[in-house]
């Protein structure tokens, strides 16, 4: 996405929203992952349109467009954030073209974030039942970093009565890995880890592996 209008000539920069701001610091610090950061993303927008005391699409449109740069030139290429900015991009396209109040652009935005945030809730509670129907009795599961898509499955099998043992890495240099370990190990699943140059011969020990993925390319 080039840098939006309001960087340019003698206009005014347009404010960067606190929760956008606290989002970029997440991004630089590696502190937030794929799934998650869609949410907070799709959240954080939200509140920009929400919180924006401009009068005009046009003038909310810059102000959406210059958080959206901020957030862009701090994230990694995650799917998740993307496809919600594209669709923020859209809905103020549209309000464009049609020559919507700024009114209704508030109300779409919101209707969207409302229906995001239900999606993703569905979406999540979907794929953990159907990766925990395929974890069979006794199995030791090869996972690696922290993916919550992955925790949620595992914490759903463990929910089913399933008992289960999971090798997986430190996942340096953040350590997910070890956030990943100490949250399984408190619902009572047996954790090995390793560092991440054993990685292969954990692999060998396991009986599947379930990671996440940050974004499904052709």
């Amino acid at each position: 996405m080039p840098p939006p209008a309001a960087f340019q000539g003698s206009r005014k920069k347009p404010e960067i929203h606190p929760k956008v701001e606290a989002l970029v610091l997440l991004f630089e610090a590696k502190g937030i992952h794929a799934a998650r950061s869609g949410r907070e993303v799709m959240e954080a927008l939200a509140a920009v349109t929400a919180d924006s005391t401009a009068s005009g699409v046009e003038t909310l449109g810059r102000e959406l467009e210059a958080n959206m740069h901020a957030l862009i030139e701090a994230m990694p290429a995650y799917a998740p954030p993307s496809n919600v900015m594209q669709r923020i991009q859209f809905e103020l396209d549209q309000a464009k073209s049609r020559q919507l109040a700024v009114a209704d652009l508030r109300a779409a935005i919101a209707q969207a974030a409302a229906s995001y945030k239900e999606w993703s809730e569905q979406a999540r509670a979907r794929i953990a039942a159907y990766a925990a129907a395929l974890i069979p009795a006794g199995a030791t599961i090869f996972t690696f970093t922290l993916s919550e898509t992955v925790l949620r499955a595992l914490r759903e099998a463990r929910k089913r009565g399933l008992v289960f043992k999971v090798v997986l890495t430190e996942s340096r240099p953040n350590n997910d890995g070890l956030s990943t370990a100490r949250s399984l190990a408190e619902i009572g699943v047996e954790v090995e880890l390793g560092i991440d140059a054993g990685a292969g011969e954990l692999v060998r020990r396991a009986d599947l592996m379930i990671i996440g993925a940050e974004a499904i390319l052709s």
